[in-house]
């Protein structure tokens, strides 16, 4: 609309104008529906910030030498894979939105091309048959009983860390000797299924172990996810996120002290299902396509081949492995893991680029990388491997063949030729892409249907007795494990140790844990605080020893203290809701404790994925920031980790949770980064302030009228709405600034350098210095005339000079 328009009349041009701005809202809605649903974040993400990138190095046509310098810029950071998978979400989301198909750009592909000459990605290595029984075997169930069933679930299915994750307990049936797992996608709504059978002997123990797991779930669970956290004989109702299930291999191999641990990493599972069938006799084109239907037991079970029903031709191949005793195990020869299709592993900054990369729609470009995913190398592949079923027929390998019990089975066509056949160009535009998979998707979606009722037509049949069996064997377990508890005889492991993300309901509190101390009001402490929180009269305290400190600031000499844990406590913060009051601690171990702030009892326990660095609390949730870039968002209410998303590779160094309007914000500041305006809830980007150094890492934020900002020289002031600086606030030198504080009229700096610099949020200039105690400065809170101050040599209180009061109100 023009500016000078005359509101004042007919208000149906203002109809119109709404009208027009929900239509172009609904055809960019409907553009980017075009885009893969499960990466479609991923895709907005990378052309946003090419998008940004552009405004920032002021580019405004997007010529080829503009992208080769934007990838030039990415290819300082990360590896030739990921190159090529930007390259795919920025060609589709720049075809989409301004026509243009960099696909074109020769000397951009050129470029990719050349880098990824001689690149050898890294893969995940794998577990033998021997090292999985020896696990389940050896490693304690008090500790790994979780760990144990996630391991048999993964290897059996083969499943994915997502896949596990979403796991419902209505998803497995047990039927006796064998449980029938169903896998469910629900972005795609295709289903398929795999079963963990039960062994003749207790080389692998696999039901029993499942069962033991199912009978100490809490019953009462408010969802019906299957995996929960699990400790010392107790589950809680945490559901277990896909990130631990990716840590599940590491632990495994750490425990059975394999030689290069980290290299064992989410991809573990489908890798080790794949290079078990492979040399069980299996082909790499059947590795993928038949390990759902991967029976778990390692035994021998020639002696039930007189009563056993007749099987299909995949079965019997699944029942060679089964025939291999566990002490003929050997590990997978590099050259057989060459073979296996699976998917190259990423460092951690790169997992999420192996579905993006099998969900890409240019797949011509992508498809000369040397990690293609598992269905090119089946397309590929033009060898195949004959083996025989018990009645002598041949069975070819290299294609997928259905059969019954007694009936003659007809040979399905090579899945290469039908897609030669079925798609016999490359697709024209994006909209015929999707078209296609959406086509794919559901012709697997009605194999792996008849699949499962081929499995499910023979397996059911009357265990009441082993059941029976089974029962009673699994109620000693039980009993044995209530009675320990009772007697004590199982020993907590030390916090830095712990291995479950779980929050228990009231944990016990260490034995001769120091509670309180007395010191006076102007206390001083004689080591490193680490973070401070002042919350009303009290003042929080977390020290590098693990002590946490409470000061009542109301003028009592009572200081209170706790020892939360042997390492140091990193963020502190404190929660109130209408009945209790609790303090939540973060420290080195990746734990949050949350205390009761009357009794100073340990009411809930919270292990995170990697160390929390900041948190920040409002509207009944605690928002967190790690160490390694993830951003969580804790419910009070639920008691549970309600969202959780890789922000950045870097460490996220502040939280500034606030209220724009009605809707809830997130400020996230992190390492090398600008400060991001995000929505609360949902996780959207909504806009990133214009920094003046793009690389500045900001380590505190408080947001008045304007956004201030503690980065690596200077206090910036950025527009709250429009993320535009506005002043510079500089002292004589460049430090690096670790705190902010505000207090009426006055901004308070505490630096690096030892000082605390004081600057006019009115006049926006420096009015002051004050040297500190001694020591870089780590933490500090201003409370009235007092500022206590935390530094690398000790904690102290310090007056704020009458001449700097003085000026407060100016």
């Amino acid at each position: 609309m023009e500016e000078n328009m005359d509101i004042s009349g007919d208000s149906a041009d203002e109809n119109v104008a709404g009208a027009s701005s929900e239509s172009t809202k609904a055809v960019a809605d409907a553009k980017w529906q075009q885009l893969p649903t499960k990466s479609k974040k991923l895709y907005l993400n990378i052309y946003y910030e090419f998008v940004k990138w552009c405004d920032f190095k002021s580019v405004k046509e997007y010529e080829e030498d503009v992208f080769l310098a934007f990838f030039e810029e990415k290819a300082e950071k990360r590896k030739p894979s990921s190159l090529w998978a930007y390259f795919s979400m920025l060609k589709a989301t720049i075809l989409l939105n301004h026509n243009i198909d960099i696909g074109k750009y020769s000397k951009l592909v050129k470029y990719l091309k050349d880098k990824n000459d001689g690149y050898k990605p890294t893969k995940s290595r794998v577990l033998n048959r021997e090292d999985i029984n020896r696990f389940i075997k050896e490693a304690p169930d008090d500790l790994y009983l979780m760990i144990k069933v996630a391991l048999i679930f993964g290897v059996c299915g083969p499943c994915r860390r997502e896949e596990l994750a979403n796991i419902m307990a209505d998803d497995i049936q047990d039927l006796g000797d064998a449980l029938l797992v169903t896998i469910r996608d629900k972005e795609n709504k295709i289903q398929r299924a795999f079963t963990v059978s039960e062994t003749a002997n207790d080389s692998g123990n696999f039901l029993e172990t499942y069962r033991k797991y199912v009978l100490l779930r809490p019953p009462d669970c408010d969802h019906r996810r299957f995996f929960v956290f699990y400790k010392n004989y107790k589950c809680s109702k945490q559901v277990v996120g896909k990130n631990m299930f990716g840590q599940i291999p590491f632990k495994v191999a750490t425990f059975l002290k394999l030689p290069n641990a980290k290299e064992y990493t989410g991809h573990c599972f489908k890798r080790s299902s794949a290079t078990l069938l492979e040399n069980a006799g299996g082909s790499a084109s059947t590795s993928h396509l038949y390990m759902p239907e991967y029976v778990a037991d390692l035994s021998n079970l020639t002696e039930q081949q007189d009563t056993e029903p007749r099987l299909t031709e995949d079965q019997v191949l699944f029942n060679n492995i089964k025939t291999e005793p566990p002490d003929e195990c050997y590990s997978a020869s590099e050259e057989t893991m060459m073979k296996v299709p699976v998917s190259p592993t990423k460092d951690e900054n790169e997992i999420f680029l192996n579905d993006i990369k099998q969900e890409s729609l240019d797949t011509e470009d992508l498809k000369e990388l040397e990690d293609t995913s598992q269905n090119d190398d089946i397309l590929k592949n033009g060898t195949r491997n004959i083996n025989k079923d018990p009645d002598g027929h041949s069975t070819d390998l290299g294609t997928a063949s259905i059969a019954t019990q007694t009936d003659s089975f007809e040979e399905l066509p090579d899945v290469g030729c039908w897609l030669k056949k079925t798609f016999r160009s490359p697709p024209k535009d994006i909209s015929e892409a999707v078209d296609r998979m959406f086509r794919i998707d559901q012709i697997i979606s009605d194999l792996n249907q008849y699949r499962q009722s081929l499995f499910t037509s023979f397996v059911i049949r009357d265990n009441s007795a082993h059941k029976m069996q089974k029962r009673g064997q699994l109620e000693r377990f039980v009993s044995y494990s209530k009675k320990a508890r009772q007697d004590g005889d199982v020993s907590l492991p030390p916090p830095a140790t712990s291995i479950s993300d779980e929050i228990s309901e009231a944990p016990v509190q260490k034995d001769g844990e120091p509670v309180q101390e007395t010191r006076g009001v102007n206390f001083e402490l004689h080591e490193k605080v680490l973070s401070t929180r002042v919350d009303g009269n009290m003042l929080l305290a977390g020290t590098e020893s693990g002590k946490l400190y409470m000061h009542d600031l109301s003028g009592t000499t009572e200081l209170k203290s706790i020892t939360v844990s042997e390492q140091p406590v990193i963020s502190v913060i404190s929660v109130k809701d209408a009945t209790t009051s609790e303090i939540l601690a973060a420290s080195f171990d990746n734990t949050i404790r949350m205390y009761d702030v009357h009794g100073l009892k340990l009411t809930r326990t919270l292990n995170t994925e990697g160390m929390v660095q900041c948190m920040d609390e409002k509207w009944e949730y605690v928002f967190m920031g790690t160490s390694n870039g993830y951003l969580m968002r804790y419910s009070l209410k639920k008691n549970e980790i309600e969202f959780e998303e890789k922000f950045n590779d870097d460490c996220i160094l502040t939280l500034k949770a606030i209220s724009e309007g009605a809707r809830k914000v997130l400020l996230v500041g992190s390492k090398g980064a600008p400060v991001c305006f995000r929505d609360a809830i949902s996780g959207l980007h909504l806009r990133t302030l214009q920094h003046n150094s793009p690389r500045a890492s900001v380590f505190s934020i408080i947001v008045d009228v304007n956004v201030y900002c503690a980065t690596d020289n200077h206090v910036q002031v950025f527009s709250f709405h429009e993320g535009t600086v506005i002043h510079t606030l500089k002292a004589e030198t460049k430090k690096q600034i670790s705190c902010i504080r505000q207090f009426k009229k006055l901004l308070f700096a505490s630096c690096e350098n030892g000082n605390i610099y004081i600057y006019s949020t009115t006049q926006n200039n420096k009015i002051g210095c004050i040297e500190g105690p001694g020591g870089s400065i780590l933490s500090m809170e201003v409370v009235g005339d007092k500022i206590f101050v935390g530094t690398s040599l000790l904690f102290k209180v310090i007056p704020i000079p009458e001449a700097i009061l003085n000026l407060k109100c100016r």
